[in-house]
């Protein structure tokens, strides 16, 4: 397994850079342990599949989100380059945005990876890093709410979107990288903390319809 960390680093999702606050990596393969009838012990191993990875990212939501694009279209995958370190084809599996009063929309994803992390880091990228400050971030109180049956944007204290995806790779006999990833079921929820006291919710729920309208300052 393979983790880096570095302060102050480019990170481009599909040649576009983003406001990055955090970012991980993590690469690992599954070995198991090779053992015979002679000894309960063993010094060999074998793959047990092929070897993947994993990268979280914590960024601000400035109106352009390419990755927000594969909870749309299956078919997409995204180009994550962080500092020259490249991954080649990352696959959406999680995505949450939360929008509280009077903050900064930010975004939390994780895409997961079936093949080599290509380049090497390059510590010098953080002479071109677009900071939080160089940019007019989207605040959570100029979105506006439209619709909804059972709330009002009034009664609002914040909201957190969270979207869930699994992911199934399959391999050719021979081949490092899937010839196919498999997208879902997937799964949408959405939580909405309100200043209403009114706890007559039936067992069976209320459906509710809404729309988030954001303002691209960028």
């Amino acid at each position: 397994m393979v983790i880096y960390s570095q302060k102050d680093i480019k990170v481009k999702v599909n040649e576009g850079q983003i406001c990055c606050s955090s970012i991980s990596v993590d690469y690992s393969a599954d070995m198991q342990p090779n053992f015979d009838i002679k000894s309960a012990q063993s010094f060999a191993t074998t793959a047990n599949t092929q070897a993947k990875g994993s990268v979280s990212l914590s960024y601000f939501y400035t109106g352009n989100d390419s990755i927000m694009d594969q909870i749309y279209d299956y078919n997409k995958s995204a180009k994550i380059d962080i500092a020259g370190m490249v991954i080649s084809s990352g696959h959406l599996s999680s995505y949450s945005v939360n929008f509280t009063n009077n903050s900064k929309i930010k975004v939390d994803a994780r895409l997961n990876f079936y093949q080599q992390v290509e380049g090497a880091l390059d510590t010098n990228s953080a002479q071109s890093v677009v900071y939080p400050e160089d940019l007019e971030l989207i605040n959570s109180s100029t979105a506006t709410f439209e619709g909804g049956n059972y709330v009002s944007q009034d009664s609002i204290l914040d909201i957190k979107y969270t979207y869930n995806n699994r992911l199934d790779p399959s391999w050719l006999v021979g081949e490092s990288a899937p010839s196919n990833v498999v997208k879902g079921p997937r799964k949408v929820e959405c939580t909405v903390n309100l200043y209403n006291y009114d706890l007559s919710l039936p067992h069976s729920g209320l459906k509710e319809s809404f729309k988030i309208n954001l303002t691209n300052k960028n």
